[in-house]
């Protein structure tokens, strides 16, 4: 545009001079020209350095932009790589979930199982009451008969009628007292466990020391401790045990006793230096409430034993209240 602005004009210059040559001296006219052109010529190297100028500018302008446009690269690589960790973090927390949920299933089931044994429980107790209840009418029935009987005999002989009566009302008083303990029996929760051993082979148990019973198998009634290894009766009763150790004996002979306070009622015996030998005892025996039963190991003249697990057990459980 600069250019064909200027030869627009220069042309202009020359039709000036077509129409004054004729009026004027030739001098003139050059010298008149010669200021025009390089007025023209300073003029154009002003414009030639402005837009070198504003070039310039405009490169320092795209220099920036394309910093800028780097550091925006930078920023986006950055943003995708945190993306990257999010997702595997997102992975690692989908997977405890499905961990999660499956224990939880796992749980559900556990308590499931448990909750049928307690209603076959139930149902086993609620037969036993209603052979009770049938019991009990029976003896109703009989001592209806017995006052039948004092009706008929009061009629023939008053004066054996009192003796029979006071046998009468003892008897009633002696059911009475059963029907009571009974009832007392029903109401108590059962009382019964069965616990396996579960260290290792290499256990070495020291004389004196308890012998912990810690796999459940059943517990009903909560009264044995495998963390103390004792069993503690709720009520005054006959209770039943079975003890079985299974174990080896490096140093000689032990045995396994089972203490009421201190107190032996039951004893197994091993002796067996190379295999394992297993032995078994069973034992009822009267405890009165807050007695505590519990295995301890007596070694004479030894240094330890060695239980073995999963063949060894220790099993309990109320026979009857007194």
């Amino acid at each position: 545009m600069y250019y064909l602005d200027e030869n627009f004009k220069i042309n202009e210059m020359k039709a000036e001079v077509n129409v004054t040559v004729e009026n004027e001296d030739i001098t003139v006219i050059v010298k008149y020209l010669l200021e025009k052109i390089t007025t023209l010529e300073k003029n154009g190297q002003e414009k030639e350095k402005i837009m070198q100028e504003e070039v310039t500018k405009l490169r320092e302008t795209i220099s920036i932009q394309k910093v800028k446009l780097a550091e925006q690269d930078t920023t986006l690589m950055e943003q995708e790589k945190k993306l990257k960790e999010q997702k595997k973090e997102n992975e690692k927390v989908s997977s405890r979930i499905d961990l999660l949920e499956e224990m939880e299933k796992n749980q559900n089931q556990s308590i499931k199982d448990s909750m049928d044994k307690v209603s076959s429980r139930i149902d086993l107790l609620e037969d036993l009451e209603k052979t009770q209840s049938q019991s009990m009418k029976d003896s109703m029935n009989k001592v209806s008969s017995r006052f039948d009987l004092l009706e008929d005999l009061e009629k023939k002989q008053s004066r054996s009628m009192k003796n029979y009566m006071d046998k009468v009302i003892e008897d009633i008083g002696h059911l009475q007292n059963q029907s009571s303990r009974f009832q007392e029996y029903l109401d108590l929760s059962p009382v019964a466990f069965s616990y396996g051993y579960t260290e290792n082979d290499n256990t070495k148990l020291i004389n004196g020391q308890t012998l912990l019973f810690t796999e459940r198998i059943m517990d009903l009634g909560g009264q044995f401790n495998p963390s103390t290894g004792t069993f503690t009766a709720p009520i005054k009763g006959i209770y039943v045990f079975h003890l079985v150790v299974t174990a080896s004996s490096p140093d000689g002979y032990s045995n396994v006793h089972l203490m009421s306070a201190t107190k032996r009622i039951a004893s197994v015996y091993s002796y067996d230096k190379d295999t394992n030998d297993q032995s078994s005892v069973s034992t009822a025996v009267l405890l009165d409430r807050g007695q505590t039963v519990r295995p301890v190991v007596r070694i004479t003249n030894r240094d330890s034993i060695h239980p073995i697990d999963h063949f060894s057990y220790f099993t309990g459980y109320l026979l009857k209240p007194v």
